[in-house]
Order: structure tokens, then C-alpha cells, then sequence
């Protein structure tokens, strides 16, 4: 068996969750309606060009009055500018498809990328549809001509093309967090991921071999810790690592995750939270240290004003994923140690004031 000893270091890692399936079928039929929003406006570009086409310029009539021969070339002067000027306006509202086409292509492909690296297997996601949405923009992208789109709608395209454009790189880098996090667990537990190792996937008996139950008991009681601490999470809901690496290779994994766990409640750094035993809350790091963290936030960022919960869950760090009973325990923990106030406003709410002395 194998011995492996906590690490000091604390990386700050935030964790993500995949993007679930809804969500897209959503940016599919988003992107889908985008593309038939800009085949609408080329057939009515097209259509407006034709009725232009169709229109026959009224000659001029002659006249033999020198009054008319006079004003004659001042009105066609004056139709030439006004030709002139509309052209003008009609050219700054070209666009070239072929550039359009272009972006929405890229999203295209980063959106099929995101969908191709991950396992669908099991997907609510209907096969019939991505490829219905995936033919409505090949056949749209297969138009290069020119199409009018006035500054307005340009601008609204574009609005709606970084939108998406955005949300598909969040996915992405989420997606690559959570693959991460297995990558550290096995920069720190080595054996997790060698084919030698393959038996401690395996509980061992705990009464026929007792010395190599506890060994095995151990060593992954501090991978579950790591997990928790590498993936900045406080709450472990054991249903959601049966498909999450290295937890969905484990043999009996409901059974084994629910003994590792408890061991960690024996260390006394982890507590159940439910009766149910599904919900598992891991202190990777103190309560006294977390205090420490929050106090040392306010005076950084010279949080003077009282601070509540909220501005800890939107303050972006570390502490900001704490549950909140641990936060108002937090809170009395600062101001039992004279570093702080605490206060309970009349609508029930608790703030805490931070000293600056």
C-alpha cells in the first residue's frame, strides 16, 4: 500500500460545473435563429434591389421655353448629387456575408468542439435536432452575396455574436477546470492514475485484512480531501462523484465513497450533513484560517463599510463558496477576537464592522 502525507500548499482553483444539456440545445437554437435573422434580411435586400431595378427613369421633357433650357441642367445637377448622396448612405451599409459567415462559422466550431470533447453518451441532447440546426447554417453560409443592414441591426448582430462567442469560451474554460482538477489530484497522488496500481480501486475486507483496509482507507481519505480542497469545494454531494474521476472507477462506488468519507469524519475534518449521509462537509481549511482570510480582504481592499454575507459570496475568492452558516460562525469567530463588530440588523440580517486599529 501507499503512504501519502497531506500537502501544505493551497492553490486556489474555483470549481465548475459542465454545462448541462438544456443549455445547449438553448445556444444551438440561439445561433440558429441569429443565421435565419440574416438570410431574412438578404432576401429582403435582394427583394428591394429588384424593385430598383425595375423602375424605369421619366426622361426629361424638352422644352423650347429658355426659362426651361436654363433650369434644366440645375434639376438634373440636383438629381445627380441626390443619386450621389444615396449611394453614399446605401454603401456604408454593405457588409460582405462572407465576413458574417465567418464569425458564425468560428462559433460554429468552437460550439461543435465543445460538444465533440465531451462524453455524450448518456445526453438528453436529440441527434436529429443538432443536425437539423447544423444544416440550416450550412445552407445559409453557402449565400456569398452582399446583403444592406443598417447600423442599428449591424450593431445588434454584433452584440449577440460576442454574447455568444463569450459564453461558448466560459464553457470551455470550465470544461478545462474540472479536467484539472484530476490532473492535480494526480500531481499529488501519483498512483491514481498508474495501471500497477489498478487494485486500490478495490476496498479491501476490512476484517480479513484489517492492515491493508486502514492502509487503503487512509490513503483515500486524503485524495477526497485534496478533491475538495484543490476544487475549492466545502460541501461534497457523494451522488455527483459516482461520474466524476477517480471516484466513477471505484468497484462498489456507492459503498466505497460512503467509507472514505466517514473516515474523514473519524479525522474530525469533515462532519455529514444530512441524515441520508449525501451531503459531506470537508474543513480543508479552519475556521480560525478562513477568519483570517476575510479580515485580511476588508483591510486590502479598505472595506469600511459593515459587511455582509452577500459581499462575501460576490467578493470572488476563496471563502466566497463558504456555506453560510459557516460564514456567521465566521463572523462571531472575528468578533470574538476583537478584530471586528458584529451587528444584527432589524430586518434579522448580521453584519460585521472589520477594525482597522
Amino acid at each position: 500500500m501507499i503512504n501519502t502525507a497531506e500537502k501544505v500548499r493551497v492553490r486556489k482553483k474555483k470549481s465548475a460545473s459542465k454545462t448541462s444539456d438544456t443549455e445547449r440545445i438553448q445556444k444551438l437554437k440561439r445561433l440558429a435563429k441569429l443565421k435565419e435573422k440574416l438570410l431574412q434580411m438578404e432576401e429582403k435586400s435582394i427583394e428591394q434591389s429588384g424593385d430598383k431595378q425595375s423602375t424605369i427613369e421619366k426622361p426629361i421633357e424638352q422644352s423650347g421655353d429658355k426659362q426651361s433650357t436654363i433650369e434644366k441642367p440645375i434639376e438634373q445637377s440636383g438629381d445627380i448629387s441626390q443619386k450621389s448622396k444615396t449611394t453614399g448612405i446605401d454603401e456604408d451599409k454593405e457588409i460582405n456575408l462572407e465576413h458574417l459567415n465567418a464569425e458564425l462559422s468560428d462559433l460554429e466550431t468552437k460550439l461543435a468542439k465543445e460538444l465533440s470533447d465531451e462524453d455524450l453518451s448518456n445526453s438528453l441532447i436529440d441527434d436529429k435536432l443538432v443536425e437539423a440546426e447544423f444544416e440550416k447554417f450550412r445552407v445559409i453560409s453557402e449565400k456569398k452575396e452582399k446583403i444592406k443592414l443598417s447600423k442599428e441591426e449591424l450593431t445588434e448582430i454584433d452584440a449577440e455574436l460576442e454574447k455568444l462567442e463569450a459564453e461558448i469560451d466560459l464553457e470551455q474554460k470550465k470544461a478545462a477546470v474540472i479536467v484539472s482538477i484530476f490532473d492535480q489530484l494526480c500531481e499529488e497522488h501519483e498512483w491514481l492514475k498508474e495501471p500497477q496500481y489498478g487494485f486500490m480501486y478495490s476496498m479491501p475486507d476490512k476484517k480479513k485484512n484489517k492492515k491493508d483496509y486502514k492502509s487503503w482507507r487512509d490513503d483515500w481519505s486524503n485524495v477526497l480531501f485534496d478533491y475538495s480542497r484543490i476544487a475549492s469545494q466545502h460541501i461534497i454531494y457523494s451522488k455527483k462523484l459516482l461520474s466524476e474521476k477517480p471516484w466513477s472507477d471505484l468497484k462498489d462506488r456507492t459503498d466505497t465513497i460512503q467509507e472514505i468519507s466517514d473516515s474523514l469524519v473519524k479525522k474530525k475534518v469533515a462532519e455529514w450533513l444530512d441524515k441520508k449521509k449525501e451531503k459531506l462537509r470537508i474543513y480543508w481549511k479552519s475556521l480560525e484560517g478562513w477568519a483570517d482570510n476575510i479580515v485580511e480582504w476588508a483591510k486590502e481592499i479598505a472595506f469600511t463599510e459593515p459587511i455582509f454575507i452577500t459581499d462575501i459570496k460576490e467578493a470572488n475568492e476563496d471563502f466566497s463558496t463558504l456555506p453560510d452558516e459557516d460564514i456567521l460562525k465566521i463572523f462571531n469567530l472575528i468578533a470574538k477576537q476583537g478584530k471586528g463588530e458584529k451587528f444584527k440588523l432589524d430586518d434579522g440580517q448580521i453584519t460585521l464592522l472589520i477594525k482597522f486599529n
